[in-house]
């Protein structure tokens, strides 16, 4: 715990010197369905293009990485279900990604975030593992929006909020506001987009925007507004002439910002499987979970996104080393200016090593992967 909580403060101080992006430039997601058929999308906008996809077991017992004061409950878990995720300030710290059940969550910047603290009952996780946590957890949004209430941020670096949406096409956003968890869902979230504005302002722009369509063009530019506003009407568009991966990918072109957007990526949560590509650099590359084994006991695997940490592994899988996680958290650091002290680097890398394989713990599928009967029990639980 005490090495767990160094890691923590050290990180913290080095990432204090990176500068803000402004909350107009971050990031675009959404959602789009048609006959049964649920896909999720992400415009990635960052100031680095260096990632690494990498496998997250069942199984595995962790304890959140943060810098938590006396009497502050640390969240500790065992995951539930594997997943893919992508990485850029190493292993265990994902900002974004998608489990074998079919449930995506991605990150977006919001200036406005206010995590407040932590009730006593509530368990504590940083910014970034607040994903991890989820897709080691849950298989459905509902069952996100009920285990969101028992846990809290306390975040080493980013103001964010966050967008999930499972296989049955139910999706939400999560926000901290004011010290408060807001969520929208259901008929409180209209339209399947988020940007970088709260959803609120964000839905008010875009009810405004459809009330003066007939005298009203569609707003341009990279701005977090008009950046919902086109998503939005584009998802709202019906469009049969294309399938969902065509359409995903006009609306990931109408959302690019120049010098900013790093990755395109699209979860087929149906099909339970992921595509990505860096932009301007060709197609999509689709990686698969469904069959895949997310054993706790067998080696985690990797992939690089951009060929900038392990070029050898852009186009298959190599096996995952602390080495390769120094190498990722070194190389993003140093892109965002920051000068973060190799030995905090060193003990970054090295914090996946505080979990543990516990082949007792109870998880979706006998056979190690989520099964044809766990998918239909998550689907009549909603």
């Amino acid at each position: 715990m005490k090495h767990q909580m160094f890691v923590a403060f050290a990180l913290s101080v080095g990432l204090a010197v990176l500068s803000k992006p402004s909350q107009s430039r971050a990031c675009t997601a959404f959602m789009l369905h048609h006959g049964g058929h649920v896909l999720m999308a992400k415009s990635y906008d960052w100031h680095t293009v260096d990632g690494l996809l990498m496998t997250n077991k069942a199984r595995v017992t962790k304890k959140a990485l943060v810098l938590a004061g006396r009497g502050t409950k640390v969240a500790t878990w065992t995951s539930r279900y594997g997943s893919i995720t992508f990485n850029q300030y190493g292993r265990e710290l994902p900002v974004g990604g998608m489990n074998e059940a079919g449930l995506a969550i991605e990150v977006l910047w919001l200036h406005r975030t206010d995590y407040g603290r932590p009730a006593p009952s509530q368990a504590a996780l940083n910014e970034l593992q607040w994903i991890q946590y989820f897709l080691d957890t849950c298989a459905t949004v509902a069952e996100m929006i009920q285990r969101a209430k028992t846990v809290a941020v306390i975040p080493l670096y980013a103001r964010v909020h966050y967008f999930a949406c499972d296989r049955t096409g139910r999706c939400a956003t999560f926000e901290y506001l004011s010290g408060r968890l807001m969520v929208h869902h259901g008929a409180t979230l209209p339209f399947p987009v988020l940007t970088n504005h709260t959803y609120q302002a964000s839905s008010t722009a875009m009810r405004s925007f459809l009330v003066a369509t007939s005298r009203q063009a569609m707003p341009s530019g990279p701005g977090s507004l008009a950046r919902f506003i086109r998503a939005a009407a584009l998802v709202r568009r019906q469009t049969r002439s294309h399938g969902l991966v065509s359409r995903a990918l006009a609306i990931l072109a109408s959302v690019r910002q120049p010098r900013m957007t790093k990755w395109q990526i699209i979860y087929d949560l149906t099909g339970r499987r992921i595509g990505y590509r860096v932009v301007g650099k060709g197609a999509l590359r689709w990686v698969r979970l469904a069959g895949r084994r997310f054993f706790c006991a067998a080696p985690v695997m990797i992939r690089d996104v951009a060929g900038t940490v392990k070029p050898r592994y852009v186009r298959h899988w190599g096996r995952y080393s602390f080495a390769i996680n120094r190498d990722l958290i070194r190389k993003t650091a140093s892109h965002l200016g920051s000068k973060l002290p190799s030995y905090v680097i060193d003990l970054v890398a090295r914090y996946p090593q505080t979990a543990t394989c516990n082949r007792s713990h109870r998880r979706a599928g006998r056979s190690g992967r989520v099964g044809r009967s766990d998918l239909q029990q998550i689907t009549k639980r909603q």
